[in-house]
C-alpha cells in the first residue's frame, strides 16, 4: 500500500483566527504573516493506493471560486493545483476509484469541482469515482446551520446526487471484520468530533 500527501491550492487566512488563544508573538515565529496578518495554509489531499484501487481522502479548496471570492477567501492562484499534482503523481483524477470526504465545507470539498471559468456552471470532476460522505456531514451540507452556511458550496449536493455515485455512510452497530473509520463531522458541528465505521 502506498500513501501520498498531494498538495492542492494554498489559502491565506488571518493568523490570529487560525491560532486562537496562542499569542501572535509565538505563532508568527512558526507562520510568518503577510502585511494583512494572513498566514499560508496548505490544503492537502491523501492518496491511498493498494495496487487495485486508488482512493483520495479530501480534495482541498480547489480553484472553483470566481476571482472576487478567491480574493476574499485568500485562495492562491486560479489553477486547480490538486489536479496537476495528482497527474504528476501518476494518479490523474479520471483514475481515482473513490473520494472520501470528512465533510463538505469548501476547503475540503471544493477540489471536486473544475476550476472557475467565466460563464461556465460548476462541473464535477473525478468521473469514475464513488463519493463517500458521512450521513451527518451530508445532512449538514443539505441543511446548513446559519453559522457555517457560507462554508458550503450550494451547487455541490445536487451535483453529487445527480452523478449516481454518491454513497452516504451510515453508522452501524454491527461489528464487521473489515471496517473503515471515517471522520464524519468537524469543527462547527455542535458537540465533539466523531468517528464512525462502516462495512468495508
Amino acid at each position: 500500500m502506498r500513501i501520498t500527501a498531494i498538495e492542492g491550492n494554498m489559502q491565506k487566512l488571518d493568523g490570529g483566527s487560525m491560532y486562537g488563544n496562542c499569542p501572535r508573538a509565538v505563532w508568527e515565529r512558526w507562520s510568518p504573516p503577510d502585511e494583512h496578518g494572513r498566514i499560508d495554509l496548505a490544503c492537502r489531499a491523501m492518496s491511498i493506493e493498494d495496487g487495485e484501487r486508488r482512493v483520495l481522502c479530501e480534495t482541498g479548496i480547489g480553484g472553483f471560486f470566481e476571482p472576487k471570492l478567491r480574493e476574499r477567501y485568500g485562495v492562491v492562484g486560479g489553477e486547480h493545483v490538486l489536479l496537476r499534482n495528482l497527474a504528476a503523481a501518476g494518479a490523474p483524477h479520471e483514475e481515482i476509484d473513490a473520494v472520501v470526504l470528512s465533510h463538505l465545507h469548501f476547503d475540503h470539498a471544493g477540489g471536486l469541482l473544475a476550476a472557475w471559468a467565466y460563464g461556465v456552471e460548476p462541473t464535477l470532476l473525478f468521473p469514475n469515482a464513488r463519493f463517500l460522505v458521512g450521513r451527518e456531514a451530508w445532512e449538514r451540507a443539505c441543511a446548513p446551520h446559519a453559522r457555517d452556511r457560507a462554508s458550503f458550496i450550494p451547487a455541490l449536493p445536487a451535483l453529487l446526487e445527480s452523478s449516481g455515485r454518491l454513497e452516504i455512510v451510515r453508522r452501524t452497530r454491527r461489528h464487521a471484520r473489515r471496517r473503515v473509520s471515517l471522520p464524519l463531522q468537524r469543527r462547527t458541528h455542535p458537540g465533539p468530533d466523531a468517528h464512525r465505521s462502516h462495512d468495508g
